[in-house]
This record gives structure tokens, C-alpha cells and sequence, in this order.
């Protein structure tokens, strides 16, 4: 009893010790402890590190309030007033707006709390880590936490990472940035139910890009080198992606991120003559196809031709789409990959139709229309194609014709053959041989009773698939779903 009576206050002053040890985190702490942190006063997160530190020109920041914290993105964000002023900066805060102005040389840097938009001088920047306010749980005392890397790199500090000490490295810029060769020009996004992707356009070639997965929210993560841009970004809620945003990251580096509620399969390349970055997307995995056909019914949305008889209008779209769905259909359930660039009544850029069948690596394209004149005696079926140099074995004079012909056949109208098409864009901006079909004309009663007709456009439709399934195997072009 003795002892025990002596050791127990020992063991008192101990377990004290330690609990306040872990009521503050310095600099050096590096244990993955978990602390509950209030962020911007009103959320509550539970954090487990890590706890970073920060070396500026070869000597700790020994200051600081709260260590580094990675809250999200894989950045970490810093306590801004002790680590930019130890850096030569001068920090003003607005308690008013919850801004942050940093001077340093020429440079003015303003972030503000919560909104991932940043302004160096004049120009916009999108950051990957929010700028918060951060306290400790039961601590009234919160501070303002900045990304670190973005703003030493926008003071021209070289910043590097150092994992087994989790320390972030920054000292004085010893080479300029990569000169920017292009810049960002814009933003689609497409998903129905036979594909997925986003397209991001510049305004010349891109010479190169990064891309990596991050968690927590999961996101691919492509970053363009030698590109400047501005911020811009899309929200969806189809299921597959919540949010496709660009922005200026540190130096001449444009960012591409496909934000998810779930990991996706992703495959990434340049199109559009490598103006464009092209990203396939699917929740599952993506097959190692061959034979790929790309269907792409006609106009959509608010755009294409319609005529008017006896006060009824009849619209383009709904005849393209009807006839492109039930020729996918007949193709799948045959084994041939085929893929839809719209699967309802929505616009899709012009340029970007081809490009969809570019990045999915078609082997044949098809675009679906029918036609129209001023005349209602105008009628028949014709076929628009472009006879280009492509790494395709099928001749697209030859795949044309095919289509020509079991057009014909199966609707029974006047043969107008084939025409010149190496002036349309789905034909010309293509990789592969691709050809416009007119089916039939609105314009004509005859015509537009075929098309109008269910049977006849189930007819019309199995005859294309038979058709391109024939040209496939007539040049020997192997076949596989993956």
C-alpha cells in the first residue's frame, strides 16, 4: 500500500503531461492522434493527421499555432499569418468578408474563407484546398488556414514534400515555370445510357499532361502542362459524376478534375488534332473493344429541321433518334460494340460529335438525318461522305455506297447515290471513315409516311446494322465487345 501511495501521484502528474501534450499539437507532432476540429466555426470533423511541418529556406517554422493540416485534396493548408510572414510577406485579414490579402513584391494573392477561387494581381485561380477557419474543439481561438504550396509557388518559392518527416520544403525559386503554349478554350460534358465523357478544348495543342486519382471526395485529376486558363466548372447528378471544373493551378499548369460519389474507370487522350483533352468515363470496367461503331443521331435539343403540314409540325429529331436507338439495339444484340452520342432529345456541340467517336476509338462513324426543301416534290435517300486518308482498312467510298444501297432497300425511295460530305464537320473532323446519311425528306408526304411509320424505321434500321456489320466483316475488321 506503501508504494502504491507513492507512485500514484506520480502517475498522476504523467497521465497530465501527456493530456496536455494531446490537448496541442505542435509543430513537431507527427503521431496520428485524433482531434476533433471545428471548421469555420460550425463543423465538426474528426482528424487522425497527418500533422505537417514546414521548413522555409532550411530552418523550421517553430511559431505556428497549429501544425499543417491536410483537410482535403492532398494539399495542406497552414496557419497564414506565421508562415507567410516568416516568408517576407505581409498578411492583412478582413474580419468583415473573411478575406485574406497577401503582399509580397509585385504580387498581391487575396483568397477568401471557403470559396476555392483565388486572385493573383488580376488573374483567377482555382485552389484544391478551401482556406478555413480551424480551432481546436473547445478552443475559442480559431485561425485562418491557407494552402500552403499554391501561394509560396505564386511568391516563386520552389515547394517540395518530404513524406517520412512530413515536412513541406520551401526555399527560394532557382528556374522559371514552363512557358505556356496554350490556353483553355472551353468545357463539354455527355452522358447517356451507352456512354460517358468530358471534353476540354484549348485554344492550340497541348503538349503534354499528368493525371493521378485522388480520394475523399474520388477524383481524376489531369493536370495540362504549358496551359493557362481560368475557372469554370459543371455540376451534374446523373450518378456517375457530380462535377467536371478547370482552373489555373501554380505556374503555366491548367487543372482538369472529374469529381465522383464513386471510383471510376477512366481511359484519357488528346483529340481534336491535340486541342482537346478527351476523358471516357464508366463506373465499370472498360472493355478492349474492336469493330467500335459510332451512331450519332442528327441535331437535338432546340436545333434541326422540322416542317409544318396541315398545323401538325414534324421534327428532324425525333425520326433521327428513333431510327439510332433501334440500329444500336440491332448491333449489340448482334456483338458489335456501338455506342450513341445522345440517347434523348439534348443538344450536343457539332465539333463535339466527332470527337466522341475519336476518343472512343470508332471504326466507322454514322451520322443520322433526314432532309428537307421548298419544294414538296423533293425526295429519296442520299449518302455524304469524305473519301479521307485514314489508318482504316475500309475503303469510306465503299462503306458509303453499302449504306446507300440498304437505305434504299428497306425504304423503297429514289436513290439520290452519294455526295460530296468532305465539307461537313462530323465527316471531315473524324479519324475514321464516316459518312451523313439523309434518310428521306420531311418535306415530302411520301417520304415522311416512312419515317414516321414504326415498322418501316425498324426496317431501315436493321438494314444499316446489317449493312455496317457487312462492311466490318468484308475488310476483315475483328469484331469483339471486349
Amino acid at each position: 500500500m506503501k508504494l502504491m501511495k507513492k507512485t500514484f501521484p506520480f502517475m498522476i502528474f504523467i497521465l497530465s503531461i501527456c493530456l496536455l501534450a494531446n490537448a496541442f499539437v505542435g509543430v513537431g507532432a507527427l503521431a496520428a492522434t485524433s482531434k476533433t476540429l471545428v471548421i469555420n466555426g460550425s463543423q465538426q470533423v474528426s482528424y487522425t493527421g497527418p500533422y505537417g511541418k514546414i521548413q522555409l529556406d532550411g530552418n523550421l517554422i517553430t511559431n505556428m499555432p497549429m501544425p499543417a493540416l491536410m483537410l482535403d485534396y492532398g494539399r495542406y493548408v497552414v496557419p497564414v499569418r506565421e508562415v507567410f510572414e516568416a516568408a517576407g510577406a505581409t498578411v492583412n485579414w478582413n474580419t468583415g468578408n473573411s478575406s485574406i490579402v497577401i503582399n509580397y513584391g509585385d504580387k498581391t494573392i487575396s483568397l477568401k474563407v471557403g470559396s476555392n477561387n483565388a486572385y493573383i494581381n488580376s488573374g483567377q485561380y482555382m485552389l484544391d484546398a478551401v482556406p478555413r477557419m480551424v480551432a481546436y474543439q473547445g478552443d475559442s481561438s480559431a485561425k485562418v488556414m491557407v494552402p500552403v504550396r499554391f501561394i509560396m509557388e505564386a511568391m516563386d518559392k520552389n515547394v517540395s514534400y518530404d513524406a517520412s518527416t512530413q515536412t513541406v520544403v520551401v526555399n527560394a525559386a532557382s528556374s522559371s515555370s514552363t512557358d505556356a503554349t496554350t490556353s483553355y478554350k472551353g468545357l463539354s460534358y455527355y452522358h447517356n445510357s451507352t456512354l460517358t465523357a468530358a471534353l476540354v478544348e484549348f485554344n492550340s495543342a497541348v503538349s503534354s499532361y499528368k493525371v493521378q486519382e485522388l480520394s475523399n471526395p474520388y477524383r481524376i485529376v489531369i493536370d495540362v502542362q504549358g496551359a493557362t486558363g481560368y475557372s469554370d466548372s459543371q455540376t451534374f447528378n446523373d450518378g456517375t459524376v457530380t462535377q467536371v471544373r478547370v482552373g489555373q493551378m501554380d505556374g503555366n499548369v491548367t487543372r482538369i478534375v472529374v469529381e465522383s460519389p464513386n471510383k471510376l474507370y477512366y481511359r484519357v487522350a488528346k483529340v481534336k488534332k491535340d486541342k482537346m483533352i478527351g476523358i471516357r468515363l464508366s463506373s465499370s470496367k472498360i472493355p478492349d473493344e474492336s469493330g467500335v461503331v459510332m451512331i450519332d443521331p442528327g441535331h437535338g435539343g432546340n436545333s434541326g429541321a422540322s416542317v409544318k403540314v396541315d398545323g401538325t409540325t414534324y421534327r428532324e429529331d425525333d425520326y433521327t433518334l428513333a431510327i439510332a436507338k433501334r440500329m444500336y439495339g440491332f448491333l449489340i444484340n448482334n456483338g458489335v460494340p456501338a455506342y450513341l452520342t445522345r440517347d434523348s432529345n439534348v443538344a450536343l456541340l457539332l465539333y463535339d460529335r466527332p470527337e466522341l467517336a475519336n476518343l472512343f476509338g470508332a471504326e466507322v462513324f454514322i451520322s443520322i438525318h433526314c432532309n428537307k426543301f421548298t419544294t414538296a416534290s423533293a425526295s429519296g435517300t442520299e449518302t455524304m461522305y469524305y473519301n479521307k486518308t485514314t489508318n482504316s482498312k475500309i475503303d469510306a467510298k465503299v462503306y458509303a455506297q453499302a449504306m446507300q444501297d440498304a437505305m434504299v432497300k428497306a425504304l423503297g425511295t429514289t436513290n439520290r447515290g452519294l455526295v460530296d460530305g468532305s465539307k461537313l464537320v462530323v465527316n471531315n473532323c473524324s479519324t475514321m471513315p464516316s459518312i451523313l446519311v439523309e434518310t428521306a425528306f420531311l418535306s415530302n408526304s411520301s417520304d415522311l409516311a416512312k419515317l414516321q411509320n414504326p415498322t418501316t424505321q425498324g426496317k431501315l434500321a436493321g438494314a444499316l446494322a446489317d449493312a455496317v456489320l457487312g462492311v466490318l466483316q468484308k475488310y476483315n475488321i475483328t469484331i469483339s465487345q471486349g
